[in-house]
């Protein structure tokens, strides 16, 4: 996913000192930063909370400290290469917490920048607050040029009502009301699909989606999310 990523990567890769990635210290235990709320007032980081899309790209390390991830902040945001995750706010169990890592890349993400210093040098944390896992194995959302929206119960004061409401992440726009939704794309039972229909139309709003346009000019889901800790869609 990700031409930008790819060559961002690349790019500072090769420009680092090629020394081998080897073993270094830590002068900033990222378990001492305070744990990241969605609290703007209480907020330490001075970081906007943000939703990003993580790559299964790999990032080469040359030198060390190293970036171990990537991330494209959906919407037209920046790309972004990550030290590592702090994922202590969303309280993991041990096994969760070795699962998330793995699947990182299945995940949308949100969260706040926070800086730590390794071997001297500034290094980027992602400070997770939310994090919602991917509905479907089957098709790829591109993050460079799909749509990231929040999506839930339509306001409706007269029939027809709009099927649900979806509201741009990580912009300030005014909500969308769809009248329709293509789930096709995912590859879902019916039964499933109906009911991730069901939680899009959730008045707190539970499943964020990525919309892409078709050849034809269509609008079609290609990828929606779920919270990490939700039961699977049957």
């Amino acid at each position: 996913m990700g031409t930008l990523l790819r060559t961002l990567a690349l790019g500072l890769a090769f420009t680092a000192t090629v020394s081998g990635c080897g073993n270094g210290v830590d002068d900033t235990d990222i378990d001492s930063l305070p744990i990241v709320t969605e609290d703007d007032k209480a907020d330490t980081t001075g970081s906007q909370l943000t939703w990003v899309r993580p790559s299964s790209f790999p990032v080469y390390c040359f030198a060390y400290p190293c970036a171990t991830k990537q991330v494209a902040e959906v919407n037209g945001g920046e790309s972004r290469l990550i030290y590592k995750y702090d994922w202590r706010a969303l309280k993991l169990s041990s096994t969760e917490l070795a699962t998330a890592e793995a699947n990182h890349f299945n995940m949308m993400l949100r969260g706040r920048y926070n800086t730590v210093k390794v071997s001297g040098q500034a290094m980027t944390v992602l400070q997770i607050s939310r994090a919602s896992m991917k509905v479907s194995t089957g098709s790829d959302d591109n993050p460079e040029k799909d749509g990231f929206y929040l999506t839930k119960e339509a306001p409706c004061a007269k029939q027809p009502c709009a099927l649900v409401q979806a509201q741009l992440v990580n912009k300030s726009a005014a909500p969308e009301l769809w009248n329709s939704i293509d789930l096709s794309r995912l590859g879902l039972s019916t039964s499933a699909q109906q009911a991730l229909t069901s939680e899009m139309q959730d008045k707190t709003g539970k499943v964020y989606v990525s919309q892409a346009t078709t050849p034809a000019g269509g609008k079609q889901i290609s990828q929606a999310y779920r919270d990490l800790k939700a039961a699977a869609l049957k």
